[in-house]
C-alpha cells in the first residue's frame, strides 16, 4: 500500500507547471464548498449545533470532511450524554454468598473509547491549535541575499 497523497501546498517536490495545473485542479474538484456541509438528520439537536459551530468556527480549513465532522459530533454528544446520566457512579456487585465488591462504572470504558475516538477526529479536523499548524501550509521564506548590500 502507497502512501497517502499530500496536497500541492505540503509537497516538497519541484513539479512542472503542468503537474502544478494538474494537482490544483484535482484538488479543486475534491473541496466541498460550506454551504453543502449539512447535518444528517440522526444527529442530535446537540450534535447538530456543535455540527454548525464547528462549521462556522473552522474558518482555517477550507476542506473540512463531512463524515469526520459527522463523527466528532456523534462522540461529542454521546460522551455529554453519558456523563449527564451517570456522572462518575460507581457501581456495587453482590454475590450469592453475601459478599459484595464495588467497582467502577463499566460505562468508563466506553468514555475511554469514545474519547480515544474524539481525540484522534479533533486532530484530523484541526480543532486544536497544534493540529491546526500542521495542517496550514507552511510558508517559505527565502533568505535576504547578503551580497546585494555590496552592490549598493
Amino acid at each position: 500500500m502507497g502512501r497517502p497523497r499530500k496536497l500541492l501546498d505540503f509537497n516538497k517536490k519541484h513539479f512542472t507547471k503542468n503537474e502544478i495545473d494538474e494537482r490544483q485542479s484535482a484538488e479543486a474538484a475534491h473541496k466541498c464548498r460550506r454551504d453543502q456541509l449539512i447535518s444528517p438528520e440522526n444527529l442530535s439537536d446537540r450534535a447538530k449545533a456543535e455540527f454548525e459551530r464547528i462549521k462556522t468556527m473552522a474558518f482555517w480549513l477550507d476542506n473540512l470532511d463531512r463524515n469526520e465532522l459527522i463523527l466528532y459530533c456523534f462522540y461529542w454528544d454521546r460522551i455529554l450524554s453519558i456523563l449527564e446520566e451517570y456522572g462518575d457512579e460507581v457501581m456495587e456487585f453482590s454475590f450469592g454468598d453475601g459478599t459484595s465488591r464495588i467497582q467502577p462504572n463499566p460505562l468508563i470504558k466506553i468514555l475511554r473509547d469514545y474519547h480515544g475516538e474524539l481525540r484522534a477526529i479533533s486532530s484530523k479536523l484541526g480543532l486544536a491549535s497544534i493540529d491546526r499548524l500542521k495542517l496550514l501550509a507552511p510558508k517559505e521564506e527565502k533568505p535576504a541575499n547578503k551580497f546585494l548590500e555590496f552592490i549598493k
